[in-house]
């Protein structure tokens, strides 16, 4: 298994979370990207530290993504869709936490788009938005209830942070995350085209 771009993240994060120093930082990125950001989190022996928590849901890529996240030893928050009044409390108890998180943001779809909810999520919460660009070379795509990615032996999973936004400040947040995850991912891309990659 290839990583690129590892010899950086440690450190974007590090100065992120320098300069945003008592804020909440969430971290996005698309569903797709889930599985290979677990991956590349355990070879890269957690570059986005052990206090970031995962939000997953109870779909099949969801639970698949938890049982990883979990024998990691990594803490994973569950968002409860199927029960609207849980929903809302989990949705409510997540904004009031003190956690970091990460997040894919197009979860349930329409995939590739920024969920308006996690906007207001993060809006609520007064975080600093991190998108997450992930790109990856072999892997074998899985179509369940949503786009999920699993590497394959001999893959390269890539991996850039974005620039972040100030949910207290950004005026249409939602779209700001989109244009700023959709520039990571092609920083991402980028990184893994270069010579000898």
């Amino acid at each position: 298994m290839g990583l690129v771009g590892h010899d950086g993240l440690a450190r974007a994060w590090n100065e992120i979370q320098a300069t945003t120093r008592g804020r909440r930082r969430i971290v996005y990125y698309w569903t797709e990207a889930d599985v290979p950001l677990i991956v590349y989190e355990r070879l890269e022996g957690g570059a986005l530290g052990e206090d970031l928590t995962f939000v997953h849901d109870r779909t099949i890529g969801g639970r698949l993504a938890r049982e990883l996240l979990e024998r990691e030893g990594r803490r994973v928050f569950e968002l409860r869709h199927a029960h609207p009044g849980r929903l809302a409390r989990d949705v409510g108890d997540l904004a009031r936490s003190s956690w970091d998180f990460g997040i894919a943001v197009d979860g349930r779809g329409p995939y590739g788009r920024v969920h308006p909810g996690v906007a207001r999520i993060a809006a609520q919460c007064e975080a600093v938005v991190v998108p997450l660009g992930v790109s990856w070379r072999r892997s074998l795509s899985v179509r369940l209830s949503g786009p999920l990615r699993l590497p394959r032996q001999g893959a390269t999973i890539s991996v850039k942070l974005g620039a972040p936004l100030d949910a207290r400040t950004e005026a249409q947040l939602d779209r700001g995350m989109q244009r700023n995850l959709d520039r990571a991912c092609a920083e991402a891309r980028t990184a893994l085209a270069e010579p000898g990659r």
